[in-house]
């Protein structure tokens, strides 16, 4: 059904074949799988009674000169109103293709879903609209283009896919998801697109549901408001609030109303700018938790600093035998501050976090890393052998409180027990020729009286095979090794205990070893002297042995692999001389002078 021949180009006179009149009681429908085209020329869609006698179910497609006036037809559940054919539409106060008013509003000429489509397509929306459902902008451009302080409102999902396609905001119009019905709204990119910007973004549903940003991030360059649902990002997801010259504000937020940072697997980041000294307020939660957490920067903020905030609703996993603790983190990191900056932190944690007793606890903060300031750090008066400033805990309010930090890392909150008794970074255990060599090392040591190597042939029971020193209190990298001169035949499994002052003991990984009892032999080769020809090789039967030969100065000059037990290899390229010989064979290294007549 195809509107056109309309003359004036796009101010086309209304003529009377285009008109769709119906003087009688009933209605005309498009059904669904209809297309609907307007295009040079003006479209009435009439009206009975004060009431609208068309129905658009399908897709009603404008082109170039193509718009509705004066009456607008009813777009039905799951219609479409489509922009397209590469060419520029203006949607006036006069044209009733997509009709001013709320997304309830009930009035006729309120799309249900709307399309933006060819790279070459570019819609300006020159007053306030809404649209009931879902905006997609494919190899297009939208644009928020009137002034004033109305809103854009959506009741749908917002998609924009495509190179060529855009949102154009240049008047810093609001965009207000307010979806009334059950169901979540989803923001989403594709097609390499890795965000979609707004000025002001309000989240305002109130059906029930929430706004997801799904793979993709999110920028908000001046307010967040909420008034009803969350902010969840889900899949690769950032947000990110303000820009390098403005800080972001957020408002509304309580229980119920926050940004989601954890979607059940993953933790993702919340980054707001923090262009000046001030306090900032991160607004975060999990899916059922609103467990805030606010910063102020008393000293050390830029122009384009900012901090980037998520929670995750897990035990930090370098909490190790702590009883009294939360069973919850929140992750900060910063970028951009000047060096020597101080801040101040507080965050609140829920009920259900609480693990022991909750009037033990204290701030604390890991740091990861060997330099001073790393590893497990607790507020002044938590009784941790490492603190910093001064902190305190609220257990009538939920609430920690820390003043004096330098440094940023995972907070959480812990008490009556220590926080990793250590940092264990490494361990290992490896079959050599004639034992088992155990090596370990530590990052940070809280009151560590020792370390056990153990052993077990099935992985269950274990026994006692040496017993090293600890170093008690030590932050910094220690590294440490044990050997085991017999042990197992065949395969057999190693672990690091590890016991602090009061007797408490934690455990390493299980590092499974294959050792081969009188089996390996030592590597050699002769003769030595040798007159040229071929020199022997003796593996130690258990690996191939590979053999690099170098002369005086280091250069390599000939290299070979020998597998099995024995072996030759060919010297006539070599002149008189000393040279230098390397055999490894994963489980030893030879290296020995050979002398060649």
């Amino acid at each position: 059904f195809v509107i056109g021949s309309g003359q004036n180009g796009s101010n086309p006179n209304n003529f009377s074949k285009q008109v769709s009149n119906n003087a009688g009681t009933g209605t005309l429908n498009f059904s669904s799988n209809l297309t609907l085209s307007i295009s040079d020329g003006r479209m009435d869609f009439g009206i009975s009674g004060g009431q609208p006698i068309t129905t658009v179910s399908g897709v009603l497609q404008v082109a170039a000169g193509g718009s509705v006036f004066p009456n607008a037809c009813t777009y039905a559940v799951g219609s479409t109103l489509r922009f397209y054919n590469g060419f520029d539409y203006q949607v006036n106060t006069g044209d009733n293709v997509w009709r001013s008013g709320s997304i309830n509003s009930g009035l006729p000429g309120i799309p249900w879903n709307i399309e933006v489509k060819d790279a070459a397509t570019d819609v300006y929306i020159n007053e306030e609209r809404s649209i009931r459902n879902n905006l997609s902008i494919s190899d297009g451009k939208f644009r928020l283009i009137y002034g004033g302080t109305n809103s854009f409102l959506i009741g749908g999902n917002w998609s924009r896919t495509g190179a060529g396609s855009a949102f154009i905001n240049p008047n810093n119009k609001k965009v207000v998801f307010n979806r009334s019905i059950a169901g979540n709204q989803v923001i989403t990119t594709g097609n390499g697109l890795t965000k979609e910007t707004f000025y002001d973004l309000e989240i305002a549903a109130t059906g029930g549901g929430d706004v997801h940003v799904s793979n993709t991030g999110l920028e908000v360059q001046n307010t967040l408001t909420f008034t009803s649902g969350k902010l969840a990002l889900t899949g690769t997801s950032e947000f990110i609030l303000g820009t390098p010259t403005n800080n972001g504000t957020i408002s509304g937020t309580n229980s119920s109303r926050y940004l989601v940072t954890w979607d059940g697997s993953n933790s993702y980041p919340f980054k707001m700018y923090t262009n000046t000294n001030g306090s900032y307020q991160f607004a975060v939660g999990d899916n059922t938790s609103y467990t805030p957490f606010s910063i102020t920067i008393n000293s050390g903020a830029n122009p384009g600093s900012f901090l980037s905030c998520s929670t995750t609703p897990t035990a930090h996993p370098s909490l190790g035998s702590s009883t009294n603790y939360l069973n919850r983190y929140w992750t900060l990191e910063q970028s951009g501050l000047s060096q020597g900056f101080v801040y101040d932190v507080a965050f609140t944690y829920n009920d259900a976090d609480v693990v022991g007793s909750e009037s033990l606890l204290f701030p604390y903060k890991w740091t990861p890393g060997s330099a001073q300031g790393s590893g497990w750090i607790g507020c002044g008066g938590s009784g941790a052998s490492f603190t910093m400033g001064s902190g305190s805990s609220d257990p009538s309010t939920n609430t920690m409180q820390w003043q004096g930090l330098y440094s940023f890392s995972d907070f959480t909150g812990n008490g009556g027990g220590t926080p990793l008794p250590i940092t264990l970074i490494d361990f290992k255990a490896v079959a050599q020729a004639r034992g088992v060599a155990v090596s370990w090392s530590t990052l940070s040591e809280l009151n560590n009286e020792y370390f056990t190597v153990e052993r077990s042939t099935d992985g269950n029971l274990f026994e006692e095979v040496a017993r090293v020193k600890g170093a008690g209190n030590h932050n910094g990298r220690l590294d440490y090794s044990a050997f085991d001169e017999n042990p197992y035949n065949g395969v057999s499994y190693y672990r690091l205990s590890q016991t602090d002052v009061s007797g408490e003991r934690t455990y390493s990984h299980i590092e499974a070893v294959t050792f081969k009892t009188g089996i390996a032999k030592v590597l050699r080769f002769y003769p030595n002297p040798v007159n040229g020809g071929w020199l022997q090789v003796e593996g130690d039967g258990v690996s191939p042995v590979q053999v690099m030969i170098s002369d005086a100065a280091g250069r390599q000059l000939l290299q070979t692999v020998v597998n099995g037990t024995s072996g030759q290899v060919d010297l006539s390229g070599l002149g008189s001389g000393v040279y230098l010989v390397k055999m490894s064979s994963g489980l030893q290294t030879l290296l020995q002078k050979l002398v060649v007549k």
